[in-house]
C-alpha cells in the first residue's frame, strides 16, 4: 500500500497507525496552505468565493486524488462538485475530505470493500468557543464520558466524531440530521461509539451503535469512520 509523506505538523504514517485506517482505505493529510499551492482549475461556483474556501478546495482535491492514489486508482482529471455539493468519486469508489485551518486530509476506498467513508479534523476549541457551542453538540451526560479530556478538548472531539458519522452517513440514506440525532455512549482511548436516535432507514435503524476511531495530537484531533 502506497501512503502519502506530505510534511506537516502531523506524520501520515503516524497519523495512520494512530486511527487505524485499514489498508483498504487510502489516506493523504498534509497543510492546507502548501497543499493549495498545487495548480487546479476550479469550478465557477469555487471561483466566486473567498481566497480562503479556494485555497480549501484545492488543497482538499489534492489529498481527495492522492488518497485515490493511495488506495488504488489515478484519478483522470479532477474531482468535480456532484448533488449536496459532495465531490463526484470516480465510480465504484467512495471517500471523504475535510480540512482545517492548517491541516487537510483525505480519505478513499472501493465501494466494494467500504460503502461509505467519514473523515473528520479539528483544531481544539478552546474554552469560551466551546462554551457557546456546547447546547448544540452534545449533552453534558456525553462529556462526562471523556474523564481523561478536558471540557473543551471533550467537545471537540464530539463535535468531529459527529461530524464524521455525519458525512459517512449522509451518501447512504440522504437524509439530513442534525448532532442531536447522535448520542456519545462509550469512549476508549482509540474510539467513541455513537448511537442513533432517529430512524435513518432499514439499515440504520434508531438505536444503531456505529464506533468512530479517533487519534489526539497536541493541536488537532483526528475522527474516521469505515463503513
Amino acid at each position: 500500500m502506497l501512503n502519502d509523506h506530505e510534511t506537516g505538523v502531523v506524520d501520515v504514517r503516524d497519523l495512520r497507525a494512530a486511527l487505524g485506517v485499514p489498508a483498504t482505505v487510502g489516506l493523504s493529510a498534509g497543510m492546507t496552505r502548501e497543499l493549495s499551492n498545487h495548480d487546479m482549475s476550479l469550478p465557477p461556483s469555487i471561483r466566486r468565493s473567498s481566497t480562503k474556501r479556494q485555497r480549501e478546495f484545492v488543497a482538499g482535491r489534492y489529498c481527495a486524488s492522492r488518497a485515490l492514489e493511495c488506495a488504488g486508482h489515478e484519478l483522470d482529471g479532477e474531482l468535480s462538485i456532484g448533488e449536496d455539493r459532495l465531490p463526484n468519486w470516480p465510480s465504484g469508489w467512495t471517500g471523504s475530505i475535510s480540512h482545517c485551518t492548517t491541516v487537510t486530509i483525505a480519505i478513499a476506498a472501493q465501494t466494494s470493500l467500504h460503502a461509505s467513508l467519514g473523515v473528520d479534523v479539528e483544531e481544539w476549541m478552546d474554552t469560551s468557543v466551546a462554551k457557546s457551542v456546547q447546547s448544540e453538540i452534545g449533552l453534558l451526560s456525553e462529556i462526562a464520558l471523556f474523564r481523561d479530556l478536558s471540557p473543551h478538548h471533550a467537545l471537540t472531539l464530539l463535535f468531529s466524531a459527529k461530524e464524521t458519522l455525519y458525512k459517512a452517513l449522509y451518501p447512504l440514506v440522504r437524509q439530513f440530521f442534525d448532532f442531536k440525532a447522535v448520542q456519545a455512549i462509550n469512549v476508549t482511548e482509540s474510539t467513541l461509539t455513537l448511537r442513533l436516535c432517529v430512524n435513518l432507514g432499514e439499515q440504520w435503524p434508531d438505536g444503531s451503535d456505529l464506533v468512530v476511531t479517533y487519534a489526539s495530537f497536541p493541536d488537532h484531533v483526528f475522527t474516521m469512520l469505515c463503513l
